[in-house]
């Protein structure tokens, strides 16, 4: 899905549930990518809305990892994201 119209800026998420992955794409104004994310072990898509702002947050698991990634859409861009041994 392309967020353009909720964030103002190029930012493209997509979230396969049966692959199990997710990828996300910010770009510049002018075409240029600022981050292009993919992963895999994807098990949980999520929106949390509180504190004033919005996120989409997608848990992962694979053998040996999991981790937590943290898209905010409103009311600006950010994206982290966390990874452990598990």
């Amino acid at each position: 899905m392309n967020l353009v119209d909720v964030t103002g800026e190029d930012l493209a998420f997509s979230y396969d549930a049966v692959g199990q992955s997710v990828n996300v794409r910010w770009c510049t104004p002018s075409g240029k990518v600022m981050l292009h994310l993919f992963r895999e072990g994807a098990t949980l898509l999520r929106v949390d809305e509180g504190d004033d702002k919005t996120q989409l947050v997608v848990d992962f698991r694979t053998g040996d990892t999991a981790g937590e990634l943290r898209l905010q859409v409103f009311p600006e861009v950010s994206i982290s994201e966390t990874s452990f041994f598990s």
